[in-house]
């Protein structure tokens, strides 16, 4: 499988596409690769992926709080299933359910805080609460 590298830019004020100037060396000798073949082109707005001390957070408090609380042996069994609860899921063509967003490093800075919170209500709403506090509650 061969990787397709990602370029950077902006959107001018006029919406014009202007790409970054330290990536045209990059830019140019992949694109003599593709010299004479038709192309696709997707502009999406740059992604902030989550936090390193999101990522720390959620391993040391809610994981493994509701880990035990639930009875699950593995915090990688329970991230898969509390993945799917919060983003849903969708089927493999085998037939295997999946999360919608499988992995914790998928999402955005925002989807992350989303999480969080998310997961405080769902620690709550258990038939035996499960208290979670916010980063901002405990001490590292």
């Amino acid at each position: 499988m061969a990787l397709t590298p990602v370029f950077h830019g902006r959107i001018s004020a006029d919406g014009r596409l202007e790409l970054h100037e330290d990536e045209q060396r990059a830019r140019r000798s992949y694109l003599r690769m593709l010299a004479g073949k038709d192309v696709d082109i997707i502009v999406r707005l740059k992604q902030d992926p989550r936090s390193l001390d999101q990522n720390a957070y959620w391993h040391a408090v809610p994981f493994p709080l509701l880990q035990e609380a639930l009875g699950y042996d593995s915090v990688e069994e329970l991230k898969f299933d509390l993945m799917g609860e919060k983003w849903g899921w969708t089927e493999t063509k085998a037939g295997h359910r999946v999360p919608m967003k499988i992995h914790t490093s998928h999402l955005t800075k925002a989807e992350g805080t989303e999480f969080t919170d998310w997961l405080v209500r769902f620690g709550a709403q258990l038939p035996t609460p499960v208290w979670i506090p916010l980063p901002d509650e405990v001490a590292a």
